[in-house]
């Protein structure tokens, strides 16, 4: 493989299995549903082109005041659901500028059959 000296990874991708945490959706509704699953390609939206591998993928936070933030600025939905894909062939990395933000890669319905408890922050 040719890489140009000094290259680094734009981001690392891990096993759900190496968290020490559950992670953390903003999601719609006390009962979420797969609506609440879908990457920004799924839903068809606009990304940049560098952006295409966290496209594919699901935002989440490992911190969970960043995901009960988040539902109180009402922007992507008032209710946190708690996560663990610690279990399951999923997979994540550590993305965006911010340190406790994860993209997660997995099915929809699989990320549904993760979910531990959701509770309404922002309402």
């Amino acid at each position: 493989m040719a890489l140009r000296a000094g290259s680094v990874p734009s981001f690392v991708i891990y096993r759900g299995s190496d968290l020490t945490t559950p992670v953390y959706r903003v999601v719609r509704a006390a009962s979420p549903a797969t609506g609440d699953f879908l990457s920004y390609s799924q839903e068809g939206k606009d990304f940049r082109t560098e952006d295409y591998f966290r496209a594919l993928g699901v935002s989440m936070w490992i911190d969970r005041g960043r995901a009960q933030a988040m539902a109180r600025r009402r922007r992507f939905g008032t209710y946190v659901a708690e996560v663990d894909i610690r279990r399951h062939d999923i997979h994540w990395a550590l993305t965006g500028n911010l340190e406790h933000h994860v993209t997660v890669w997995a099915p929809p319905a699989a990320l549904l059959e993760c979910i531990v408890e959701s509770w309404a922050e922002g309402t």
